[in-house]
């Protein structure tokens, strides 16, 4: 693409966080849990929960798994929820 910088994603992309963002608040949406809820199954804080739900912060592969079984569902369940949103 002219006048991109190499390694970066245009402008117009959706960020992968607001990707991971949505899924993890559908998936909580879905199973009618509360970000308390999660975060207390998930052995995380709610104020982590809640940035992460609003693309604030990239949760790191331990924290991922760590949704993923709060909302319990299988990490690979909540990874491609964010491939169906992020196309």
């Amino acid at each position: 693409m002219a006048g991109s910088v190499p390694g970066r994603m245009p402008r117009s992309a959706p960020n992968a966080r607001d990707g991971l963002a949505q899924a993890v608040f559908e998936m909580r949406s879905r199973h009618r849990l509360s970000q308390e809820a999660v975060a207390e199954q998930a052995g995380l804080s709610r104020n982590f929960v809640g940035m992460v739900e609003r693309g604030e912060v990239s949760p790191t592969f331990d924290n991922l798994v760590k949704l993923a079984d709060g909302l319990g569902v299988k990490l690979s369940e909540l990874v491609l929820l964010y491939e169906e949103r992020s196309v």
